[in-house]
């Protein structure tokens, strides 16, 4: 074999190897929350009306929770709230929508550019989380989350981060 052949088989070795141990990586560091996700569903399944669980959002608040997107035996979307230490449910119809949060986040502030809508927990209330970007009163580009109550829309608070 050529010199210019070993390098380009050594390259192309070194490449492989690289992908295989991120993949391999990636599988190991995803695991736990894989596991997680699973662990949510089932408890779901078993402790709420949901017979079918369709999407499963982790949520970042005091504690990791997993909230689970799923449809009653009827058909009806619902939510289940899921952590450690309990599962709460609530239909769909029992909220208000993504898009009204949506729609409210634009309304009171028009610059806004939402980045991603979840539900979760906020001082006890089943909530939907918006972070935004926005410009505040000096022209900044700041980030904001908005905190609405899931069962009648209500604004519960807007946290402004720092710059």
């Amino acid at each position: 074999m050529r010199k210019g052949h070993k390098t380009l088989a050594a390259s192309v070795a070194a490449v492989l190897l690289i992908v295989v141990l991120t993949i391999v990586g990636y599988r190991q560091i995803q695991k736990g929350v894989w596991a997680e996700e699973a662990a949510a569903e089932r408890r779901a399944l078993e402790e709420t009306p949901l017979v079918e669980a369709e999407k499963i959002v982790p949520f970042y608040g005091k504690e990791l929770m997993m909230v689970v997107h799923g449809k009653t035996e009827s058909g009806q979307p619902g939510y289940a709230w899921v952590t450690d230490s309990e599962v709460r449910f609530a239909r769909a119809d029992e909220g208000v929508a993504e898009s009204f949060v949506r729609a409210e986040t634009i309304r009171r502030q028009p610059s806004a550019d939402i980045r991603r809508v979840s539900l979760g927990m906020y001082r006890g209330w089943h909530a939907w989380e918006v972070l935004y970007t926005a410009e505040d009163g000096s022209g900044q580009t700041r980030t904001y989350y908005d905190y609405y109550r899931f069962n009648d829309g209500e604004l519960l608070e807007t946290v402004k981060l720092k710059a």
